[in-house]
């Protein structure tokens, strides 16, 4: 053979496994479909041999590398023939095609030279290679091309007229030997151009699982692989008309006695439309629910069906079942990140939060960019106690401008809870802060408008008392003691700009004061609740030590910021200098339990 002819077989070989990358390797758009149906790898490594065994058998019955090379190339075209046919049928299909290469290469002819022909055979002979370069320039087909019907009716016929005469040429038993071989030659093309004229949607995956609901419209196989197709392409109602007919049909035993693999499959394709119907509510709830328990019943140890199983029992609150359904799930498939996330919304209702965090954590680092992902997180931080950690998950989550209205319903909700607790707490001025966040986000939020407003009607109301505080007195001029409280009471509401100038002037007029300094570090900065907060209130609070050593409260405080500014080693030995000088203060417990490291360190 020359070198031509060695490549041109080693490309003929090749094609299978190119054909396919795009759908059966990929998992993309007919990973529940054609590709998978074909077995995967060893599918290709048979179709791959057929094809090599095809083209030398018709370049030793033509003599001529086009047509062997369009031959192999219908073959490649093969795989598309078990359409919605399942691993367990579509192996033992593809093997007797690659016997029956193997037995057309035994059959044909040895290697000889081919008579020039004329004219027109030459001309043949040269245009029957375009079916390879067409299929090679697309992995996925060339129906968006041309049908590859029209391509390979020209082989045929150029096969059949050729191998005919050379059959007529040898006569006897070699005549008869070469009909045989035509014969099966032919029957292969055949195969292969049938397979190709039904493999029209291989990147749509709900027009092929139509095509296949058509042929087998009580296969609740087929019906389940085309709801999840038909969710996946947004189409939400037709996914639970699917679903309902699934379940009619496997309620029915429509699946008796079918391959494990299809049943999966189908049950697989079920769960991907129930599932957001089920999380959606509304009418869609019942038949999501109805598939989920069909799913469960068809392939009760596919690790999504035991998701959608999972997802079910905490759609009813029968959590500590789904507890169980959903960790056996992520045994199975520790990379998938929705049982994570299942799991996580499990635990957290069941109070059982290091174990929620784990799990949510675990989603979040599987799939980073899922948005229903760092809402589970977020609520899992909020229970933790770990309010400002949920809001940075909820932020990054958000993204730029025009925001996702799920995302800043929740962002907004989560700032609205803290800002309740941290009214109840007796600082309005932090919650008028996050209301006000929120409202930035989602203008719409009706219940964080009404909070902001009645503590802006709070604030006015309290104006008036507090404003008599900084009128003169005889002597013209305003206490002290009166500038403090009003900057105080400012601070408590969160004017911090307003009262700003009002420390700066009490610090002028009385710096040698450790109360003011104190005040400075606890009223203004550290009511900020910032980092910047903390670190200011540090320098005031040691202003303040620095003037009067024994003042307790300020020592209270210091130690306090610094933890919460990280610094641990000084936040300890500050703790320690204030449980030596107030160790009957109300607070010496919880520093001595910080001490104690029973606090976590925080």
């Amino acid at each position: 053979m020359s070198p031509r002819s060695l490549f041109l077989a080693l490309a003929g070989t090749a094609l299978a496994p190119v054909l396919w990358a795009g759908s059966a390797l990929s998992r993309g758009p007919s990973a529940a479909g054609p590709g998978e149906a074909a077995g995967g790898g060893p599918a290709l490594a048979l179709t791959s041999l057929a094809a090599l065994s095809l083209f030398l058998a018709f370049r030793r019955s033509t003599g001529r590398d086009g047509p062997a090379l369009a031959a192999a190339c219908s073959l490649a075209c093969f795989p598309s023939l078990p359409d919605a046919l399942s691993t367990s049928r579509a192996l033992p299909l593809l093997a007797a095609v690659f016997a029956a290469s193997l037995l057309l290469l035994i059959l044909s002819s040895p290697a000889g030279a081919a008579r020039p022909g004329d004219g027109r055979l030459r001309l043949a002979a040269a245009a029957l290679p375009a079916p390879g370069v067409l299929l090679l320039s697309s992995p996925l087909g060339v129906e968006a091309l041309f049908p590859r019907g029209l391509l390979l009716a020209p082989l045929g016929a150029f096969l059949v007229g050729e191998t005919a005469r050379r059959i007529g040429e040898a006569g006897g038993p070699e005549g008869l030997r070469r009909a045989l071989a035509l014969l099966l030659g032919l029957v292969l093309a055949a195969g292969a151009g049938a397979g190709a004229l039904q493999a029209r949607s291989w990147e749509d995956p709900v027009a092929f699982w139509e095509r296949a609901a058509a042929r087998s419209p009580s296969s609740p196989v087929v019906l389940g692989a085309l709801a999840g197709a038909r969710q996946g392409a947004g189409d939400g109602p037709g996914a639970e008309a699917a679903l309902r007919r699934f379940v009619e049909e496997a309620r029915a035993g429509s699946g008796t006695g079918l391959p494990e693999a299809g049943l999966r499959r189908g049950a697989e394709g079920a769960v991907r439309a129930a599932l957001p119907l089920l999380a959606a509510g509304g009418g869609g709830t019942e038949a999501a629910s109805a598939a989920l328990e069909a799913a469960s019943e068809l392939s009760p140890g596919s690790p999504l069906v035991l998701r959608g199983k999972g997802e079910r029992l905490l759609a009813r609150g029968d959590f500590t079942e789904a507890i169980q359904v959903l960790q056996d799930s992520v045994s199975r498939e520790p990379g998938a990140a929705g049982a994570w996330d299942a799991l996580a919304r499990a635990l957290l209702p069941a109070a059982r939060l290091p174990e929620a965090l784990g799990a949510s954590q675990r989603a979040t680092g599987l799939d980073p960019a899922n948005p229903a992902f760092a809402r589970t997180y977020a609520e899992t931080l909020l229970a933790a106690g770990r309010g400002g950690d949920a809001l940075t998950v909820l932020k990054e989550s958000l993204g730029t401008p025009p925001y996702d209205p799920v995302q800043a319903r929740a962002f907004s909700e989560a700032e609205r809870r803290l800002a309740k607790e941290e009214r109840s707490a007796g600082r309005p001025g932090r919650a008028r802060r996050l209301l006000a966040a929120a409202l930035q986000v989602d203008p719409g939020n009706a219940a964080c408008r009404e909070m902001k407003d009645d503590l802006d009607r709070g604030f006015e109301a309290e104006r008036p008392e507090f404003e008599r505080l900084m009128e003169p007195g005889p002597d013209g001029t305003t206490a002290p003691d009166n500038i403090l409280l009003y900057a105080a009471w400012l601070c408590r509401w969160g004017e911090f700009e307003k009262a700003r100038p009002l420390f700066r002037l009490l610090l002028e007029q009385r710096s040698g004061t450790a109360a003011v300094h104190f005040q400075a570090g606890n009223v203004f900065w550290e009511e900020q609740g910032t980092l910047e907060g903390y670190g200011e209130a540090v320098r005031c609070y040691r202003d303040a030590l620095a003037r009067d050593p024994g003042y307790a409260e300020a020592r209270n405080r210091l130690w306090r910021a610094l933890r919460a500014l990280g610094r641990i080693p000084e936040a300890r030995e500050e703790a320690r200098r204030f449980l030596d000088a107030a160790p009957a203060h109300p607070d010496s417990f919880e520093a001595e339990q910080f001490l104690g490291g029973r606090d976590g360190g925080r």
